[in-house]
């Protein structure tokens, strides 16, 4: 996965001590200065809910954004976000995969819509495939983003801002990985970790194999 991603890995071992594991992750220069946003320096913080039926995922994006100063909370299904919203009705946006189970991503905010008292709620989708912007950006939805898999953080919080607070997005859409293969495959992947097999099951799509996940 490492090598796929372009990183490199390594360790050494020493018996009786220990061993020590280490990766080197190149990344490219951003230009100009982008801050981190953060929601308490708008006074009130801000509630998110998140949803999404990996609970690594989960976990991970509500310690990422809380850091930044967001309220989390996290629904596994469409039904439980859906209680959610209507009975507290004061979250100020909702972050939605479209891959859910028994109701998809685009159903639950197709069903938000057409609930007067959570209507407006801001809905931001997450896909783990490049997905068609056009899906989202309907009369119906009312949704302006779709996220693509594995999310940036900055870019992410970049697009809660420009929904709650009417700013422009200080970063561009992040670019997909541009990876290129004429050969294509099909290919068994045997993984037991729900956050890996997301990530190989994408880059490899992307790459345009067949994948089957085991």
């Amino acid at each position: 996965l490492s090598e796929i991603m372009g990183w490199t890995i390594g360790f050494k071992s020493t018996e009786g001590k220990g061993s020590e594991f280490w990766a080197t992750i190149p990344f490219e220069y951003q230009k100009g200065h982008v801050p981190v946003k953060d929601s308490k320096a708008e006074g009130k913080k801000k509630r998110v809910l998140v949803v999404d039926k990996n609970v690594e995922f989960c976990h991970s994006i509500s310690k990422q954004l809380q850091a930044r100063g967001y309220l989390v909370d996290i629904a596994r299904s469409a039904a439980s976000a859906y209680q959610l919203l209507t009975k507290e009705e004061n979250f100020d946006a909702v972050c939605v995969d479209l891959c859910l189970p028994n109701m998809g991503g685009v159903d639950l905010v197709k069903r938000i819509r057409n609930t007067v008292s959570i209507g407006e709620v801001p809905c931001i989708l997450t896909d783990t495939a490049a997905a068609n912007p056009s899906l989202v950006i309907s009369e119906e939805l009312k949704c302006k983003h779709i996220i693509e898999k594995p999310i940036m953080i900055s870019y992410l919080c970049d697009v809660l801002e420009s929904e709650l607070g009417g700013q422009k997005l200080s970063q561009s859409r992040p670019a997909s990985s541009g990876l290129t293969n004429s050969l294509k495959l099909n290919v068994l992947v045997a993984e037991d970790n729900e956050v890996n097999r997301i990530v190989i099951n994408g880059l490899l799509k992307r790459l345009g194999h067949t994948v089957t996940m085991v």
